[in-house]
């Protein structure tokens, strides 16, 4: 790389888009890989040319202006065509890259604090030691000329890129605070597999070790007595480990001390090689690892220490630099606590693969915090973002659970989890045979979407662009589009605009036909003669270490409480409370509590309206604070959720009601609970894969062509496929099939092409030949078509009748939204095909 020295300044032109700036310090520049800048080496050989006269540095259209005493970097700015585009001052480090519609003309990067880090990296065997310099005055400038997307080009590739995770990563996670045993953890997995329901990955959350000594790394033998056979029988059936760790550090010594690099690596390693395959890196309030900089936070530093060992353990297991096994660990995301969002703290978490967005509740507020956090964290070059899919806490009832679900499906992480509190675990079958069914479809369809999902997470490797992302990603100039974080795309084509479930809230005096009857009891068990007795208006007792009325302990007291309540509508109601309840209604018993906990929200029934319904509760407090209060809200009586979507303009295809909308507007529609906002832009093509139990059993030897022609629109992508599991892709070790679709006028056809595969990779997933079903969708004015040819060849195809019972994207012949003309055959993945549908007069 070029590089220009001014007394104490060193400039260093690392390619055209990216200039770094740096200041001597303690005599010396810094030529080291450092934690913010970890691959300096990729721009050793590039070369700019530049003219230097005096302090001004010319390259391009640029001029660099450095202070005339070349002591600091104040009085340093940058010229473009002879427009001042930016003037130093001194920033921190941050990792939150401006929003894509105020993308700057430059964007300055911040290697400060600088630690250089060791030959080798974290482990025990590195050369030499991390050393952290807090006061380094070293930045970089991203030339990105205002392109949002380039600019996320230009950070990944400087400050790194977030590692390509293995396709089963991408697949259905089951997570939960539990203790499982050996044998109830195998239960799960043939529960899975009996019911028809996909499972990649399986959390065994805390309880998988003793504890007898702390968070250590011991197994716990009275519910494991041989963890290797549980791996054993996991990995048999295509289900990979995931283990949570709360880590207590070394006797106090930060992440970058030897007893600390020793001890985690060591234990980590050694669960490994027993065949542990993912590590989740939960900082705890009271438990985590400490950074050695304020500046810093533990939580980038966790992930970057198990990702670290992670991947030293798979490439010193297969003795190969290049090619590994994949490194996936899970870690707190930096800033985001409890789905509260506040800005990514530096430029390097991005990095680490999944990021989990704390112990999040189950309400609709709490659902819509994680769509945007998804979103933001996307342009933030974070792509999987993974939340607590259901809640981590709360109970929601069957609506709000699918709601989430729902979510979860059409998101980077498809994690569903819960803490060990909750009346219903997140396994669908847990909510009945109705949601059960709803469920299965999403499921399936989350893998039929794989090959469309996989490929934005390698195209996220390569450019920093998200997995899911904002509108404004693929119609930055539609200024409806902007600053819409309810709403999003996979890929280009497909808009999905979840349903937010409905949160509950305190019922309305209004709602209340009788004033609140309550008894007061000593002790918990509501024995023995009332000692107080209270009427209230409604049900909403919030004590902050204090009594009910007077005469009432403010610990170990219990209560029954009496009323009526009567609605205009039909309404779900739910109870909150802190600690146990148990409740009636018109006298049937509908929730049993008898533990503590802390305040949670339990749903109890529907109620009809026009009817008074006796409500009857019998509540007991323990310690601590005491909450106990009625809540709910209205349901439509038709089942139908609104939801208002601004579509992009085009036409847009509504997956699950058929019906093609004109977009540059804001429409709105009613979803049935089975149905959630999913809009398709006509003019797509869309590969899809079929269903299997897992990605381990799924090939792609078999790829449905979903078309829906416009002659409006055109469409064009790839299919990308690897080994899906190793690092060879980092070296080439992968093939793109690139795909296309249009309409041409003069043949008066719409024309899909299907290019030969470039690249290349081997292991089983890798297929010479294989089978394409094209599926042309039959809208008004393209479904007069008189021949197909396939290379110029006329082809047989055969018409397949609507079924509106089938789900949107199938990979099955019919589709619910139209009659579809089927064409199938054989390919050489090395070929090109092109395919013609010949309208007629």
């Amino acid at each position: 790389m070029e590089q220009i020295i001014f007394r104490r300044i060193r400039v260093q032109i690392y390619s055209e888009k990216i200039v770094r700036v740096e200041l001597q310090q303690d005599g010396m520049f810094c030529d080291k890989n450092t934690f913010f800048i970890p691959d300096r080496e990729q721009y050793a050989k590039n070369r700019v040319a530049y003219k230097q006269n005096a302090n001004e540095i010319s390259f391009g259209e640029y001029r660099l202006h450095l202070p005339p005493m070349g002591d600091g970097l104040c009085g340093l700015f940058l010229e473009e065509r002879g427009n001042r585009i930016y003037t130093y001052k001194k920033q921190s480090n941050l990792g939150e890259l401006p929003p894509v519609n105020q993308t700057p003309e430059v964007f300055v990067v911040t290697d400060s604090p600088r630690i250089t880090v060791p030959k080798g990296g974290y482990s025990s065997v590195r050369e030499g030691e991390y050393r952290v310099s807090e006061n380094a005055t070293d930045i970089y400038l991203l030339l990105c000329r205002r392109d949002f997307k380039e600019l996320r080009r230009l950070y990944v590739e400087l400050t790194g890129r977030c590692e390509f995770v293995r396709l089963s990563t991408l697949g259905v996670w089951n997570s939960k605070y539990f203790p499982y045993s050996e044998e109830s953890a195998k239960e799960l997995i043939l529960e899975y597999e009996r019911r028809g329901f996909p499972l990649d990955v399986m959390v065994l959350d805390t309880d998988w070790r003793s504890c007898e000594r702390g968070f250590g790394y011991e197994v716990n033998t009275r519910l494991f007595p041989d963890f290797r056979r549980l791996l054993d029988f996991a990995h048999g059936h295509g289900v990979e480990i995931c283990l949570n760790d709360h880590p207590e550090p070394v006797a106090g010594s930060d992440v970058f001390s030897s007893e600390e690099i020793l001890y985690r690596e060591s234990n980590l390693q050694t669960l490994m090689k027993s065949g542990v395959d993912i590590w989740w890196y939960d900082r705890n309030w009271h438990t985590h690892l400490i950074s050695p900089t304020e500046s810093i936070r533990c939580e980038t530093l966790g992930l970057y220490a198990f990702a670290d060992i992670t991947r030293n353990f798979y490439r010193d297991s297969t003795q190969n630099e290049k090619n590994y096994i994949r490194p996936v660990v899970m870690g707190n995301a930096v800033e985001i606590y409890h789905g509260d969002y506040e800005s990514i703290q530096d430029s390097a978490s991005h990095r680490y693969s999944l990021q989990w967005t704390g112990d999040i509740a189950s309400d609709g507020e709490s659902l819509m915090r994680e769509i945007k956090n998804m979103l933001r964290c996307g342009e933030n070059c974070i792509p999987y973002l993974s939340a607590d899919i259901g809640g981590h806490t709360g109970n929601p009832d069957e609506i709000q659970y699918i709601r989430w679900l729902q979510f979860g499906v059409l998101s980077p992480i498809f994690r569903p989890h819960c803490n060990e509190l909750v009346i219903k675990t997140r396994e669908p079958w847990v909510y009945g045979e109705s949601t059960e069914s709803i469920a299965k479809e999403y499921y399936r369809l989350r893998y039929r979407l794989l090959p469309l999902i996989y490929g934005e997470a390698h195209n996220n490797y390569e450019t920093g662009e998200p997995i899911f992302k904002s509108l404004a990603y693929e119609y930055s100039a539609d200024r409806s589009a902007e600053n819409i974080y309810d709403e999003y795309l996979l890929g280009k084509n497909i808009l999905i605009a979840p349903i937010i479930c409905n949160t509950p809230s305190p019922i309305g005096k209004e709602f209340y036909s009788a004033p609140v009857n309550a008894c007061f009891y000593s002790g918990r068990t509501l024995e023995g003669k009332s000692i107080a007795r209270a009427t209230w208006d409604e049900l909403q007792m919030s004590l902050d270490h204090a009594s009910p009325v007077d005469g009432v302990p403010v610990y170990d007291f219990s209560a029954r409480f009496k009323t009526k309540l009567k609605f205009d509508s039909l309404y779900s109601l739910f109870l909150r409370c802190d600690d146990g309840a148990t409740v009636w209604i018109d006298g049937k018993k509908v929730l049993e509590d008898k533990s503590l906990h802390y305040a949670i929200t339990f749903p109890l029934a529907i109620l009809t309206p026009d009817i008074e319904h006796v409500v009857e509760i019998e509540y007991f407090q323990a310690g601590g604070e005491a909450f106990c209060g009625l809540y709910g809200y209205p349901l439509s009586t038709d089942g139908n959720d609104c939801r208002e979507v601004y579509l992009p303009k085009g036409l847009w295809l509504n997956a699950f009601r058929g019906n093609v909308i004109e977009g540059g507007r804001k429409v709105n529609g009613q979803f049935s609970v089975k149905e959630t906002p999913v809009f398709i832009r006509l003019g797509a093509l869309i590969p899809l894969a079929f269903e299997a139990k897992n990605t381990a059993a799924q090939t792609w030897d078999r790829i449905v062509y979903d078309f829906y022609p416009d002659k409006e629109s055109y469409d064009e992508g790839y299919l990308y496929e690897d080994d899906t599991k190793t690092t060879a892709y980092r070296f080439g070790e992968f093939q793109k099939s690139k795909y296309e679709a249009r309409y041409c006028k003069e043949d008066n056809a719409f024309v899909v092409k299907l290019y030969g595969s470039e690249g290349w990779f081997q292991g089983e997933k890798c297929f010479t030949d294989r089978t394409i079903t094209l599926k042309y969708h039959l809208f008004p004015n393209v479904n007069h078509l008189k021949k197909i040819t396939v290379n110029g060849k006329n082809a047989e195809y055969r018409m397949v009748r609507k079924n509106p019972k089938i789900f949107p994207l199938s990979a099955d012949d019919a589709s619910c939204d139209s009659d579809t003309l089927v064409l199938k055959f054989t390919t050489d993945v090395r070929s090109d095909y092109e395919i013609k549908f010949f309208l007629g007069d």
